[in-house]
């Protein structure tokens, strides 16, 4: 239908399956067309705005800095019930790259 992305089966429930898209491109050039022409309604919108400028963020490259990739992780955080089932939370993902940067810089 799309002409990008698979169908896979959910892990740990058989009968559920999920509509995967992993390449930036088809995201920008398939999948954020779409929902632009046919617009999800209430939570689900708002989801799909703040995923559409994680994409296009993705897509400079943003996430190769330390401060693009903060701005990202807080995005993704802002969507689905702010991070609410999630199995880190933004706290632990962020000092984590406080200690990897602390660690890098230790490095003879």
């Amino acid at each position: 239908m799309l002409g990008c992305g698979y169908v896979s089966e959910k892990g740990g429930n058989p009968s559920c399956f999920v509509y995967c898209v992993d390449k930036i491109k088809d995201l920008i050039s398939v999948i954020i067309p779409f929902f632009d022409m046919y617009p999800l309604v209430g939570e689900k919108y708002q989801n799909f705005l703040l995923f559409k400028k994680i994409v296009i963020r993705l897509s400079k490259k943003e996430h190769f800095d330390k401060r693009g990739f903060e701005e990202i992780v807080k995005l993704c955080f802002k969507m689905n019930r702010n991070g609410y089932y999630r199995k880190n939370s933004l706290d632990t993902i962020l000092s984590s790259l406080e200690k990897s940067s602390e660690t890098i810089r230790q490095t003879p």
